[in-house]
């Protein structure tokens, strides 16, 4: 009797704490995905990221200008999602300029001295990156050949492109970060070189975005 009254107690206790932590615990966001809603899926885990600058060669031996941005400060992964911009608008440039009222311009503007701007300088912009890579996405900005810090020449939508966007998302899938899964996004020319990257890309591509895209480029 005494160990069945015992079990009682300790049963109603456990009961008691499940409630408890179940009042404590957030309910998790309804999950929705519609145009220009999308919520849900998942929530916001780094407050860091770890810049790599790299080039990446592709099969002629020509070199693309890379910057990778990789989740920090957050749960351990043994690798992320990537999202992927691949762009003739040049990922990121120096401001040669750089005596002390210009560092503090850049300081007003921008939210740093740093003489390098990249996709998370400042702005609307950066800070949509920002979110993402919060997320537990690596995102990587990409000069086109004959472009930015990339070697090579380029004629605006040659074929070229395509090849070389589709051997980007391959490197991209086997590097240490990630998790071998890719997407893309970006508008007019960025969306361009997304619809010709589909068209090349293994299945380690799994979605693109393109916002706006020129159709007919040759008229």
């Amino acid at each position: 009797k005494e160990c069945g009254e015992m079990f009682k107690r300790v049963l109603t206790f456990l009961l008691a704490v499940a409630f408890l932590l179940a009042l404590s615990t957030p309910a998790l966001a309804e999950k929705v995905s519609r145009p220009f809603e999308y919520e849900g899926y998942t929530s916001p885990r780094y407050n860091g990221v770890r810049k790599i600058s790299d080039y990446v060669e592709m099969e002629d031996g020509v070199k693309l200008a890379v910057d990778v941005y990789i989740p920090d400060d957050g749960p351990p992964a043994d690798g992320f999602p990537a999202v992927m911009e691949y762009t003739p608008y040049t990922r990121a440039y120096v401001d040669i300029k750089n005596g002390p009222i210009r560092r503090s311009l850049r300081k007003m503007v921008l939210g740093s001295k740093d003489p390098v701007i990249d996709v998370l300088s400042g702005g609307g912009r950066g800070e949509m990156v920002k979110k993402i890579i919060s997320h537990g996405y690596v995102f990587v900005r990409t000069d086109m050949r004959g472009s930015g810090a990339s070697s090579g020449w380029k004629a605006d939508f040659m074929p070229k492109l395509a090849s070389d966007g589709g051997e980007l998302v391959a490197w991209i899938a086997r590097q240490p970060w990630s998790d071998g899964n890719v997407g893309m996004l970006g508008g007019s020319y960025t969306g361009y070189s997304q619809i010709v990257t589909a068209g090349k890309a293994g299945p380690a591509l799994k979605c693109i975005a393109p916002m706006m895209v020129p159709l007919d480029g040759y008229n």
